[in-house]
């Protein structure tokens, strides 16, 4: 059994999910074990669960109460391992407390992965043909996408990260100085990797160059800009929507807080109603990953200019599109200030 830290895990129920999201971050398992104020074991959290709330209108600030799962399964502790296996098996958990007669959290069972390393098939594709103007000088002679941060080009972050995750097919959309990139990442046979390239003769915005898109198989696809820094899980992000039944699309969201620093009036016909002092306000935004069918592509006409915007606002209604809330650290690296807040923030 894996030696897991205890107090890395247990999380009281009345505490804020900023302080859960923390305690995910540092513990890295993707859960937490939700005592009460007499230490009992009431539940668990999951970075699910922070991702359901999210889209219910949780915002950071929510106590973790409302989205615990008081239902989760559990196990006595005096439980041989062969038998915590098979329930893990039954129930396809990734995580299984241990708990003693006295309702105590005595240890967490996570079963060993297979030896076999999981290969997964999609497509990842990288837009990275713009010319990142906000960042000049640093772009005049090299593409964005090379733009080390942490030492490392932007898109080798992406890379490392998603053939960590098990991706191996990966087509790269190039533009501006491309032959760059093509030089850096070659066919990716020495990432052990297959690489190939979408080139735009013109400049068709962060989808349009997908007209030309012609993967070998018909599964979902994975897409991404390469100016996202991001520790988001890609592979769960594309699990998330395969989950999901007849849905088209799924877009990752960020939440994003607003504090204002003053009172707002609440007026009606220019008569004063309230006053709430430093309201703050929780959005989803926008943050450039996505996971679409491929008969989405349909929808892009050849070489012609789209954003992804437009793409999603001309998917008919009819069809199911899914957002992904995730709580991950991300950075949009649009200037130089984004390069040095990533530099500074990413792994503290």
């Amino acid at each position: 059994m894996v030696s897991i830290n205890l107090n890395l895990l247990k999380c009281r129920k009345n505490e804020k999910v900023i302080n859960a999201i923390s305690k995910l971050n540092t513990n890295g398992l993707q859960i937490l074990l939700i005592i009460n104020e007499k230490n009992n074991y009431v539940g668990t959290l999951t970075d699910g669960d922070i991702r359901r709330g999210f889209i219910k209108g949780l915002n950071l600030e929510s106590e973790i109460s409302e989205i615990v799962n008081y239902n989760s399964t559990y196990a006595s502790n005096l439980l041989e391992k062969e038998k915590l296996k098979i329930i893990c098996q039954k129930k396809k958990l990734k995580h299984l407390p241990l708990i003693n007669n006295k309702n105590k959290i005595v240890d967490l069972y996570i079963p060993k992965d297979s030896s076999e390393k999981k290969i997964i098939e999609n497509h990842f594709i990288i837009m990275a043909g713009g010319k990142g103007t906000r960042l000049r000088p640093k772009t005049k002679n090299l593409p964005k996408a090379l733009i080390p941060v942490l030492n490392k080009p932007l898109i080798k972050h992406i890379i490392d990260k998603a053939i960590d995750e098990g991706f191996r097919n990966f087509i790269i959309s190039t533009n501006y100085l491309k032959g760059k990139i093509k030089k850096y990442l070659g066919n990716g046979s020495k990432l052990n990797v297959n690489i190939t390239y979408i080139d735009e003769k013109k400049f068709l915005g962060t989808v349009g160059s997908l007209s030309k898109l012609k993967p070998k198989n018909k599964l979902p696809i994975l897409i991404t800009n390469c100016d996202v820094l991001t520790k988001i899980r890609y592979d769960e992000l594309l699990k998330y929507h395969t989950s999901k039944k007849n849905n088209v699309a799924t877009i990752s969201a960020k939440n994003y807080d607003i504090n204002i620093p003053f009172g707002v009036l609440k007026t009606e016909k220019n008569r004063f109603v309230n006053v709430t002092e430093k309201p703050s306000f929780s959005y989803l935004i926008n943050a450039g990953v996505y996971i679409i069918d491929q008969k989405i592509l349909k929808l892009i006409k050849k070489n012609q200019y789209m954003d992804m915007t437009t793409l999603f606002n001309k998917i008919p209604k009819k069809e199911k599109v899914v957002v992904y809330p995730f709580y991950e650290k991300w950075f949009d690296i649009a200037d130089i200030g984004d390069i040095k807040k990533a530099n500074i923030n990413f792994y503290d």
